[in-house]
């Protein structure tokens, strides 16, 4: 009889404590939840529901338009096209060239992409690491959930911040012709300010509507990281009661030390070292072909060390300035011998056009038989 109330008393207990639990969502989501198997160790348990999860999240993606490679594809086009207007600049192939790279790991990490992890191996992961792989899955599930608002936000932060990149350039140098002098420079030593520019990069991603909807979470990690520690705090112990440091603020003004210590290791670091190709057409070239300086201050030997760049071959030579003195200088060329001797007659008088005209003789007693003549 008494094992029987006793029965009686559990089995009434446990039908009490399911009416109560019942309302709520079941099964083993985040948490033991209802089912969870009491034989598990808390381990295994955890293990468990991390597997579960990833699959949940795994699933909801590959239903979602970030699965798609097409949709990805459209996303950059759509992005580069916003941030061409914004900078109200005429699209160009070399400048998506150099922003490619940088701008399509920002779209593809945050929004095209799962949180990175071996899922068959997450027995194998740290307690630190399962842990970070936890928040990582639910922030992506949450937005998954309901993904407008956030990526509208994020797609148009991007496109707002590089397109000021580009409108920082006072005198965007268009493309040249086969003829005009080429050669690469940074993006940054194009803007006409970059330390305000890093530092509106700074604020856009500090924004209260950006951590709102969880945007950036790595990269907004890293940049204040960066920024504790040009600010002198230190980032694990944060107890300090130093301010925070703006760039405008910090020590140097360099722009390489800028970058450097706010933006290291981010996009953002390859997007202002971006390698742009810079033209100067020939008559912006030789307009400044008129040197003035007194005498020994090397007026001939600055346009001779000049022309030396454009004499691949390198030949022993014989300026004339503008004035009909001569100067003499030789240059070894790579092969280790010596091309033909050239006479360079440099041009700089204001009432005859501007440039250098380069003659190559045969032999090397100055016979006037001409090998080759041309105008540099």
């Amino acid at each position: 009889m008494a094992d029987g109330s006793l029965f009686d008393e559990l089995a009434r207990a446990w039908r009490e404590g399911w009416k109560r639990g019942a309302p709520v969502n079941l099964g083993p989501r985040v948490g033991r939840g209802v089912y969870s198997n009491w034989c598990l160790s808390e381990r295994q348990r955890e293990i468990t529901e991390l597997r579960m999860l990833s699959c949940e999240v795994y699933r909801q993606f590959k239903a979602s338009p970030f699965a798609s490679e097409d949709g990805f594809n459209r996303t950059l086009i759509n992005l580069f096209h916003d941030i061409f207007e914004r900078a109200e600049l005429e699209a160009s192939d070399a400048l998506i060239d150099a922003l490619l790279s940088p701008v399509y790991d920002l779209v593809r990490d945050e929004f095209f992409s799962l949180p990175r992890g071996d899922m068959h191996r997450i027995s194998r992961l740290s307690m630190e690491r399962r842990v970070e792989l936890r928040r990582e899955l639910l922030r992506k599930q949450r937005f998954l959930s309901d993904y407008g608002r956030p990526f509208d936000l994020g797609m148009n932060a991007l496109a707002q911040l590089i397109g000021a990149y580009l409108a920082a350039v006072p005198d965007w140098p268009a493309s040249g012709e086969s003829h005009d002098l080429s050669f690469e420079t940074r993006l940054i030593d194009l803007m006409e300010n970059p330390v305000l520019l890093i530092e509106a990069t700074l604020g856009v991603f500090t924004d209260d509507r950006i951590e709102e909807q969880e945007l950036f979470k790595g990269l907004r990690g890293s940049l204040e990281w960066n920024w504790l520690t040009a600010s002198g705090i230190e980032p694990i112990n944060r107890s300090s009661s130093k301010a925070f440091v703006l760039p405008s603020a910090y020590k140097s003004r360099d722009p390489d030390e800028l970058i450097d210590a706010y933006l290291a290791r981010t996009p953002f670091e390859d997007i202002f070292r971006a390698p742009l190709p810079l033209a100067v057409p020939d008559s912006v070239r030789f307009e400044h072909t008129l040197i003035v300086g007194g005498s020994g201050h090397g007026n001939a030997r600055c346009p001779f060390a000049c022309v030396h760049g454009f004499l691949r071959s390198a030949a022993p030579t014989s300026p004339t300035d503008a004035g009909g003195r001569h100067g003499t200088g030789s240059f070894q060329d790579r092969s280790g011998g010596r091309s033909p001797p050239c006479h360079l007659a440099i041009r700089t008088a204001r009432s005859t056009s501007p440039g250098v005209t380069v003659t190559a003789l045969k032999g090397t007693d100055g016979a006037p038989s001409i090998m080759r003549r041309r105008r540099i």
